[in-house]
């Protein structure tokens, strides 16, 4: 596996309500797609709809390329195989 580096590139984007962090994140994946589905499993939040009986329109800001960036990242080696983390070393749950 890779470790693949996730980072915010458009904070004002409204997709970041639906993610509980908003930082860089590291994570172990096979491809680029797996890296982002893994982060935003990680850090997905629920949402309240607008109205009674609305949808709710969730999406992730780490699936979106204009919103994230991920690129292979060999410089960390301390990143756990089995779940995403944060510059500080936090582990984020999966």
């Amino acid at each position: 596996m890779i470790v693949y580096r996730l980072d915010p590139i458009k904070m004002d984007d409204t997709s970041w309500k639906a993610s509980s962090v908003k930082e860089s994140v590291w994570v172990h994946a096979d491809y680029e797609d797996s890296a982002r589905d893994k982060v935003a499993a990680a850090t997905a939040m629920a949402l309240k709809p607008a109205h009674t009986y609305a949808p709710i329109e969730f999406q992730s800001p780490w699936y979106y390329y204009e919103v994230t960036s991920c690129k292979s990242d060999s410089s960390r080696a301390d990143v756990p195989y089995d779940k995403p983390i944060t510059a500080d070393r936090r582990t984020l749950p999966r």
